[in-house]
């Protein structure tokens, strides 16, 4: 498997400024930056995984979704830099916020808590705040919210025979008026024409 990314040298470098506290340019002496053989494969399925997730071929992304995207290639591409290169060490924030981030994903369909989040983290409820906003751009509430979305937003294009109400209440919005306007602001229509279509 094969992934090619060109980033903007500026962005690049803010945001391994923001992520790392070091100049990615200054700790850096080559043109091509060689991930690391044994983390590549995991690392560009995360990528992968993420685009899928979004359903990038088929529709428009919010303002918060191509964050979340553009935030999580650079962090790979960040978190790729040899490990010999001292220059480049990951801060504890955006670790944790890793970490809460993978156990989002896994537990997407269960109830899920701040307090459970820094409790699978260890981070404080302040901590992982300020994680999710420098890493993601997003509060952890937002991110659970956006990623639930996406999840209905695909299910309903299956075009199953479930309805809106069934396919919204499987990924926790029991709140239907709610729901509704939230899924219009991120998606620019209205659940069921979603389904309709």
């Amino acid at each position: 498997m094969l992934l090619a990314v060109a980033v903007n040298s500026e962005l690049l470098e803010s945001q391994a400024f923001a992520f790392t506290g070091n100049s990615f340019a200054k700790s850096r002496s080559q043109e091509r930056l060689l991930i690391d053989q044994n983390s590549y494969k995991e690392k560009a399925n995360h990528i992968f995984s993420l685009l899928q997730s979004f359903n990038c071929h088929s529709c428009t992304l919010s303002k918060a979704e191509e964050k979340i995207i553009e935030d999580t290639v650079l962090e790979t591409i960040l978190l790729g830099v040899n490990p010999c290169d001292k220059a480049f060490k990951v801060s504890g924030r955006s670790l944790q916020a890793k970490k809460a981030e993978a156990y989002i994903r896994s537990n997407l369909k269960q109830p899920l808590s701040i307090s459970e989040l820094c409790q699978a983290t260890g981070a404080t409820e302040r901590t992982l705040h300020l994680s999710f906003k420098e890493r993601l751009g997003v509060t952890p509430g937002a991110f659970i919210r956006i990623m639930r979305l996406n999840e209905v937003r695909s299910r309903l294009r299956l075009n199953s025979n479930r309805s809106v109400t069934e396919i919204a209440m499987d990924w926790g919005f029991y709140h239907l008026g709610h729901f509704a306007e939230q899924y219009r602001l991120m998606f620019g229509e209205l659940p069921s024409k979603t389904k309709n279509n």
